[in-house]
């Protein structure tokens, strides 16, 4: 999976406009910890809850392409 399809579906932009929604129609009496920690983000017009040019999934992708490069080389040179 690249990291296209990683956002189209993994992280579908939409998602979180339907959640901010699903956050304001809800009765703040009944969030748990992670929908009133979100809340309060939202209520400081703090994004930093959002997944923006930042994923797990590209860090992972990267490091495993970097320790293969570097496997490659560490052979190539013992040959």
């Amino acid at each position: 999976m690249g990291f296209q399809e990683h956002i189209e579906f993994e992280h579908y932009m939409w998602n979180y406009i339907y959640y901010y929604a699903y956050l304001k129609h809800k009765d703040e009496n009944d969030f748990n910890g992670n929908k009133f920690y979100i809340q309060s983000k939202i209520d400081l017009k703090d994004i930093s809850w959002m997944p923006i040019k930042r994923a797990r999934f590209a860090k992972e992708e990267i490091e495993g392409q970097q320790n293969l490069g570097s496997y490659w080389n560490q052979n190539e040179s013992h040959e």
